[in-house]
């Protein structure tokens, strides 16, 4: 199931300060049962999204989960797609999706547990993509959910591109001698 996540633009004004948030639509592909309802990231200025290696990136997803779980973890993989579908890990900063009673440990984008079915809930995950993606190999990044038994409790894959050459977070473009453009 293909979806779309429609474009927000927050606005912040205060005696010093004007901030804009930008985060864009997002397509992906549930891979789970439907418990996807959207996905946002941010920076993400047009699509497909672009990040340099060492780039951070805030990830929210909504989602609404099936079963009820007393814990869950983020997990994540890096995909090319295609014949050979080749993947990496993605270590996140802070995998864990439960908030904690530690007060030593961040809260930031957290949710609390037990997540019960049928409600719905809002993680935010912020990470930075790692340096091993070369020349927009890497297509789509999996994002699941797992709970304490390793079960996958929400998964999705969204799409995105990454771009090493460039520094201005678009694609490069090259013309050849015909003036059509070659992207890298």
């Amino acid at each position: 199931m293909n979806s779309i996540v429609y474009l927000l633009l927050l606005l912040i004004i205060n005696d010093k300060w004007t901030i804009f948030v930008y985060s864009t639509p997002v397509y992906y592909d549930d891979c789970g049962n439907g418990e996807i309802k959207s996905i946002d990231i941010e920076p993400c200025h047009s699509l497909p999204c672009h990040f340099e290696k060492g780039e951070r990136a805030n990830v929210t997803i909504i989602f609404q989960p099936k079963q009820k779980s007393n814990y869950l973890r983020v997990h994540s993989t890096l995909r090319t797609g295609g014949l050979f579908d080749y993947q990496i890990k993605v270590t996140d900063e802070d995998p864990e999706v439960c908030q904690s009673s530690n007060s030593n440990r961040k809260n930031w984008g957290k949710i609390k547990c037990p997540v019960l079915p049928g409600n719905t809930y809002t993680f935010k995950v912020s990470r930075i993509f790692p340096a091993s993606t070369t020349w927009n190999m890497f297509r789509y990044s999996k994002i699941q959910l797992l709970n304490e038994y390793g079960e996958i409790v929400v998964c999705c894959d969204w799409h995105l591109e990454f771009n090493r050459a460039s520094n201005d977070n678009k694609m490069l473009y090259v013309q050849n001698a015909n003036n059509s453009s070659l992207s890298f």
